[in-house]
């Protein structure tokens, strides 16, 4: 709960996880670490994030780094 009220981790739906993202670059970040392995998920549980990601969020953020170079 303290991680998600900082919004310095962005853990949540495609949704969420994109608005966080783009806040995040808004503000200055120019980096982003994805940690999708952790508390000991299953495998099949890793890789169902990554390719969410992948499908869903990764498509958003494309214009970040347009925005950036205009």
């Amino acid at each position: 709960d303290e991680l998600r009220a900082s919004r310095l981790a962005a853990i949540g739906g495609p949704e969420t996880v994109a608005q966080i993202v783009g806040e995040l670059a808004e503000a200055g970040a120019t980096d982003l670490l994805c940690l999708m392995d952790f508390g000991g998920l299953e495998q099949r549980a890793v890789l169902s994030s990554m390719e969410l990601f992948a499908r869903e969020v990764a498509p958003r953020l494309g214009g970040l780094r347009e925005k950036e170079l205009v």
